[in-house]
């Protein structure tokens, strides 16, 4: 009897909901050119329309950040609704559904002379990604994560991490975190951000960005005024201004 082929690295498929080649519009690496492979699914996003058509029948544009002009976005089940580490719930800008299956090297393959590989979902580590990291074939694999799954070490020293906290963050991560993003819809929300970043005791020269909560497609310039003029009370802040959203470009 012959016995059963044992997979290979290559073997490994992932479900993908998109891949595309943009600018990183976030964080340190803003304006580098990186591939991007989204991973489906995600442990924190929830798809919660009766709330959404309830609360909006009462608030005339708003829902705790949710632009009632994104609604469609949201019921046709393409957008959820995620909550950051503050509890603060906003739309999901990413439509992380399963779209297909992709081998390592497919993947890997669609990166072309691209530099710079970027691991996101949903929530990336909610997958094995060791198989994709050591294949990237020396190009520097950055992951967006919520921080909210165990972060394996391996990857930890082989990737660039950006971690945006969102409710259910893991102590056990922190120390690994190469940058913070901290999606932001009010100025209490920087505050606490500064007390959260002391709690957990984030060293100082790890750069923490605040973002504003933007539309699904389109940036929300009363929230952007905002962060600018929480930044004059927190100047050791960074904005993350999602420039992919600027340029009208994923």
């Amino acid at each position: 009897m012959t016995p059963p082929t044992v997979p290979t690295v290559s073997d490994k498929r992932y479900p993908i909901a998109e891949t595309f080649t943009s600018v990183q519009g976030e964080g340190l690496y803003t304006g580098t050119l990186m591939h991007f492979i989204r991973l489906a699914g995600c442990n924190v996003g929830k798809y919660d329309y009766d709330e959404i058509h309830q609360r909006g029948a009462s608030m005339d544009k708003t829902v705790q950040g949710l632009n009632l002009l994104d609604e469609k976005l949201f019921t046709d089940k393409k957008h959820s609704i995620c909550e950051t580490v503050f509890g603060q719930r906003f739309p999901c800008d990413t439509n992380y559904h399963k779209c297909y299956d992709a081998s390592v090297k497919e993947l890997i393959d669609a990166v072309g002379p691209v530099e710079h590989i970027c691991l996101t979902g949903g929530e990336p580590f909610l997958h094995d990604l060791q198989p994709l990291v050591d294949n990237s074939q020396q190009r520097e694999v950055h992951i967006e994560t919520s921080g909210t799954l165990p972060i394996p070490h391996y990857i930890a020293q082989n990737a660039w991490l950006t971690c945006s906290p969102k409710a259910g963050l893991l102590a056990e991560n922190v120390p690994l975190i190469n940058e913070w993003k901290f999606v932001v819809s009010c100025l209490d929300d920087v505050d606490k951000v500064e007390r959260l970043l002391q709690a957990l005791m984030v060293p100082d020269d790890v750069p923490v960005y605040i973002q504003p909560i933007n539309h699904v497609n389109a940036v929300d310039t009363a929230m952007m005024d905002m962060v600018l003029a929480a930044l004059l009370r927190h100047p050791q802040f960074r904005l993350s201004a999602q420039l992919h959203k600027f340029l009208e470009v994923r």
